[in-house]
């Protein structure tokens, strides 16, 4: 994904170049903004992830501590190596301004938040049901906030809270599939 990502820079730096780009969102190397968005948002998650992962396992001698001794190696390379990977990510998640990504990301990045936080009650010896409620009650506090601050989090983005009109389909969805829940109402119907 980070392939993609890099590619997808030189692809709108060519652009600029030719005078093809710099007016609407980067779609990189894919055919459209929510292609590029997801890819970007998923790559930082993994960049993310790997940062945690090093963290976790950084030694007192400042090397890795899985790694045999003789393989260790200093640290600190990779981990601005990581933090510029997630730079870039962010900056092209920005760019294609893909909100849904935006908001996949922000899920994302409190999953791993929740369970990182779940883990580390369990290991403190608390029992399956105090993990289980703990983790339930922090998920359903995020999805509140979340909620709570959608509108502002689209005003942000310049967007509107209708979901650009998909809200208004999906009231009309969820009122029609009750008429005839057994059949539904076909392919392709609301578009």
């Amino acid at each position: 994904t980070h392939t993609l990502t890099l590619a997808s820079i030189v692809v709108e730096l060519r652009r600029a170049g030719d005078g093809l780009g710099g007016g609407g969102n980067w779609q990189g190397a894919f055919a459209n903004r929510n292609t590029l968005g997801p890819n970007a948002a998923l790559a930082c998650l993994a960049a993310l992830g790997i940062g945690v992962r090093l963290c976790l396992d950084l030694g007192r001698d400042g090397g890795f501590r899985h790694l045999p001794r003789s393989w260790r190696f200093p640290a600190a390379p990779v981990g601005v190596a990581v933090v510029v990977a997630i730079g870039v990510d962010l900056v092209v998640l920005w760019q294609a301004a893909s909100a849904t990504a935006l908001v996949a990301l922000a899920v994302g990045i409190a999953a791993m938040c929740l369970a990182a936080s779940v883990r580390a009650i369990a290991r403190r010896g608390a029992s399956t049901t105090r993990v289980v409620s703990i983790g339930a009650v922090s998920a359903g506090g995020l999805l509140a906030v979340g909620i709570a601050l959608f509108a502002r989090g689209a005003e942000f983005m310049g967007r509107s809270t209708t979901l650009t009109g998909r809200r208004g389909l999906w009231e009309y969805l969820i009122e029609s599939t009750s008429d005839d829940r057994l059949r539904g109402v076909g392919y392709a119907s609301y578009w």
